[in-house]
């Protein structure tokens, strides 16, 4: 980014912000990576309602797909009159089974902590990646925000629903942002800064006691949630 102009500052400021909220990692991430996490912080980025789980289930339904619910546990290349065929195994509640097909794309990561299934007679043979995942947790608090921790003693004056950080040593939290339901109906108002509301704070550990109250005043409820989302970059 340097060499095409890109200020440092610009860098540190927001490039390094934008990828703490999407990786939970530093500036030190592959390109097509920063890429991506660039993308998703512009404006014309859009939510399905109801989740954009129902992406994946509307294209299902409209291509007419067979869908097989099982879990593969390997895939093994074969060759039918000069053209290459792929073998999917896999293991359902009614058993083991395999079909042919033409194509196959995996989207799972290939590291031996995320997958256990094989690459038969392909050559070069496909090894396992290198590497770890990084950790992330996702805290969803209910509760009021400490707008004073953020400058603003006053919480009727916070004017953000979205608080990004920079790669600042000691500091517990990568982002959060007031999150609304999926199913909004017509009469539905995000809460003023003043109100309790629904709060999503990511991190790289869990928070704990003292500092879910340096970013809120009080709260209702947390729920955690941690796994390891995406590759580590720098590892």
């Amino acid at each position: 980014l340097l060499e095409v102009g890109v200020t440092q500052r610009f860098v540190d400021d927001v490039i390094a912000a934008v990828l703490r909220s999407s990786y939970g990692q530093s500036v030190l991430v592959p390109a097509f990576a920063g890429a991506m996490s660039l993308a998703g912080a512009q404006g014309s980025t859009w939510a399905v309602e109801g989740g954009n789980k129902l992406v994946c289930s509307g294209l299902l339904k409209l291509t007419k797909a067979n869908v097989i619910s099982a879990r593969v546990t390997g895939i093994s290349l074969h060759s039918s009159e000069g053209r290459a065929l792929y073998q999917l195994h896999y293991e359902s509640t009614e058993g083991q089974g395999s079909a042919f097909y033409d194509l196959v794309v995996v989207t799972t990561p290939l590291h031996p902590s995320r997958s256990n299934f094989t690459f038969e007679n392909f050559d070069p043979p496909i090894a396992d990646l290198p590497g770890a995942f990084q950790p992330s947790v996702t805290s969803v608090v209910h509760g009021y925000l400490n707008s004073s921790y953020f400058g603003f003693p006053d919480p009727k004056l916070f004017p953000f629903t979205s608080i990004l950080t920079t790669d600042t040593p000691d500091l517990f939290f990568h982002a959060m942002d007031n999150i609304c339901p999926v199913n909004i109906s017509a009469a539905f108002r995000r809460k003023q800064p003043q109100e309790a509301a629904v709060w999503r704070v990511l991190s790289q550990q869990p928070l704990d006691k003292p500092q879910l109250k340096t970013l809120f005043r009080s709260y209702y409820s947390v729920q955690v949630t941690e796994w390891p989302t995406y590759p580590r970059y720098d590892s």
